[in-house]
């Protein structure tokens, strides 16, 4: 049997989302069976497994902005400053990294990693949790990413961390309208 092992990333705009794994196998037969035939090899290929790509803090964009600055504009800036696979992080990529230090104090944006929902009875809503533990309700305008980074009034609201010395950090919800750099995050 010869093996064969493919290395592929998935690229979104210009940046690496992912990394797929591949094995290629193709059997070797005999050269010949009882009948005098020679089989042609057979290939079997295994399904993609993905491969997490770990990003970590690496520092905050120097330009700031408001909410409408658009995902992808922020994504280009952590890209010029941080390496082209650099992009906003998020709630749950700044708690994972063990980069943070006194040297990238600061706050700026980050995307919201949703990992679970209930329901609060008494105020009749769906409230949906963060990784970094923010709860907020599910008729706040534009969830707390200003609508996906396109509104920049005071009736959306955003999510965005504060880095400060010591490695200490902590999560804001604020209105879109306000100004602040974007927190990146790269592998």
């Amino acid at each position: 049997m010869k093996t064969r092992f493919y290395r592929l990333q998935i690229v979104v705009l210009g940046i690496v989302v992912a990394t797929v794994a591949a094995v290629s196998s193709t059997l070797l037969l005999p050269a010949r069976n009882a009948a005098g035939v020679s089989p042609t090899p057979v290939e079997v290929m295994n399904a993609p497994t993905v491969l997490p790509i770990n990003y970590r803090f690496k520092g905050f964009t120097t330009g700031t902005y408001n909410g409408s600055a658009g995902l992808i504009t922020m994504d280009k800036d952590c890209a010029a400053l941080y390496g082209s696979n650099a992009r906003v992080c998020t709630t749950a990529e700044i708690l994972e990294s063990s980069t943070l230090s006194s040297s990238k104090t600061g706050a700026g944006w980050v995307q919201p990693k949703i990992v679970g929902t209930y329901y609060n009875a008494g105020q009749g809503r769906s409230h949906l949790v963060d990784a970094s533990g923010a709860d907020f309700g599910s008729d706040m305008a534009g969830g707390i990413s200003c609508g996906n980074f396109n509104y920049s009034g005071k009736s959306h609201w955003g999510l965005y961390v504060t880095v400060e010395t010591g490695s200490t950090l902590y999560f804001t919800a604020t209105t879109c309208d306000s100004e602040t750099s974007a927190a990146c995050c790269a592998p």
